[in-house]
């Protein structure tokens, strides 16, 4: 009802008093939701729906066992499910305990195709495991899935499958999405002390790598050609002032650092290249 994605509701319940009261319950809070029709009524109702979750079952009594819940309500879906198939053959959402086997037995007193019939899962299941798993090894219940979301980038970067900051990104997610920890409480654990400074030699690397490169392909000694031919030798000052608009230009998009790297070798390239040409023949 919150979100909207249903237009009708249809309450059924063997206590016909009951679907009408949480009916009228539900419609009396219409104000607050997005608009829906909801209404109680009996299984001939179902005709034409899309999607029929199935909550009916008997609850757990004192002294009995998970098995003796099973045969219970594997009964109540006897019963129940061959009024639904032959109402709305769509299918529907078990939701019972237990509810694996109870979706399996759905499966087979419906008849439906493989993928009509859907479980709600063993969340509940999943949430009692990880508490005893903190209870018996004394920590904290999101210590658990912390630790799963710890280990899992260790065995990608000791396998070499993905890169280390993808690894480290990812464990970063997870922790989110097992609610671990919260978006503002990862953004927190960020040491920026240690990022900024990583950030910028970021370019600082690349510059380096650049430089070295151009030296040893000879790209300088191409450039600082270049530079000289289209300024004439005989100018010192265009000679000077070539690079230093080429570093002004740099320096403002890659910054200092960076740019003195890749234009120092252009500057004794054409240095050396200047050198020559003035040198007096013999």
């Amino acid at each position: 009802m919150q979100s909207g994605i249903a237009s009708a509701l249809i309450l059924i319940d063997r206590d016909e008093m009951r679907a009408e009261g949480e009916a009228t319950d539900l419609n009396h809070g219409m104000p607050f939701v997005k608009p829906m029709l909801v209404v109680a009524g009996g299984y001939e109702r179902l005709a034409g729906c899309d999607v029929i979750v199935i909550c009916a079952g008997a609850n757990q009594r004192p002294g009995e066992t998970r098995l003796d819940l099973l045969h219970k309500n594997a009964g109540v879906f006897r019963d129940i499910l061959p009024k639904v198939v032959a109402a709305c053959p769509q299918g529907g959402d078990p939701d019972r305990h237990p509810v694996d086997i109870l979706t399996e037995i759905a499966a087979e007193l419906a008849r439906w195709p493989h993928g009509r019939v859907i479980g709600s899962g063993t969340l509940l299941d999943t949430a009692r495991f990880r508490y005893n798993l903190g209870e018996f090894f004394d920590i904290g219940h999101g210590a658990t899935p912390a630790l799963a979301n710890f280990g899992s980038p260790i065995v990608l970067l000791v396998t070499g499958a993905v890169p280390n900051f993808i690894a480290a990104a990812a464990c970063a997610c997870a922790m989110v999405v097992a609610r671990v920890l919260t978006p503002p409480q990862d953004s927190r654990g960020i040491d920026w002390n240690s990022v900024l400074p990583i950030g910028g030699m970021i370019p600082l690397s690349t510059a380096t790598a650049t430089a070295t490169a151009m030296t040893e392909t000879g790209a300088a000694q191409l450039v600082a050609d270049r530079l000289i031919a289209s300024v004439g030798p005989s100018s010192p000052l265009a000679l000077l002032a070539a690079p230093f608009v080429l570093t002004a230009t740099l320096g403002q998009i890659i910054g200092n650092p960076a740019t003195a790297l890749i234009v120092a070798p252009i500057a004794l390239a054409r240095r050396s290249r200047s050198a020559s040409r003035r040198a007096p023949s013999r």
